[in-house]
């Protein structure tokens, strides 16, 4: 996974986030509450840590992988609104 540097100031969607990816949708929500925890709005930083650790939890899940195509999509759907309320 390629790293991808991320600055809070540009959008976060754009650098994170893939439809349906819940992967993505955990990461971009652990990253936004890093960032309001660090006041880090205007430092710049990888997201691969994040992204690493995460995939790492949802791989290492049995119920996570005998999700169909269909469960994942509606898990990352639920993941990203979350992610916007806050």
């Amino acid at each position: 996974m390629e790293s991808r540097p991320f600055a809070p100031s540009k959008g976060l969607f754009p650098h994170t986030v893939k439809p349906g990816d819940a992967v993505d949708a955990v990461a971009a929500y652990w990253i936004l509450n890093w960032i309001i925890a660090n006041q880090a709005h205007d430092e710049e930083f990888s997201t691969k840590p994040a992204l690493d650790q995460v995939r790492a939890a949802f791989m290492g899940s049995p119920r996570f992988r005998k999700l169909s195509e269909a469960q994942r999509q509606e898990l990352s759907e639920v993941l990203m609104m979350n992610f916007l309320i806050q």
